[in-house]
Parts: C-alpha cells; structure tokens; sequence
C-alpha cells in the first residue's frame, strides 16, 4: 500500500467526521493534483 494514500485516507476521513461532507469532493482532487493519478 502507497503511505501517501494511507495519508490521504486518515486526513479526508478526520476531515468528513468533523464537518459531514462528501469524501469524493476531497479524495478525487487530492488523488489528481497531489498525487499524480490519472483520471482514466
């Protein structure tokens, strides 16, 4: 498993507890731009 996501994972995951949003608005960004994933 790549720590990045692992990291990802853990912020977007406190992130969606404390204010109750969607954790694809978060992760899909994160996943493109930080790291570097293709869409397709």
């Amino acid at each position: 498993m790549d720590p990045l996501i692992i990291g990802f994972g853990l912020g977007v995951g406190l992130l969606i507890g404390l204010t109750g949003i969607g954790g694809g608005s978060l992760m899909t960004p994160l996943l493109l731009i930080v790291g570097g994933y293709n869409p397709v």
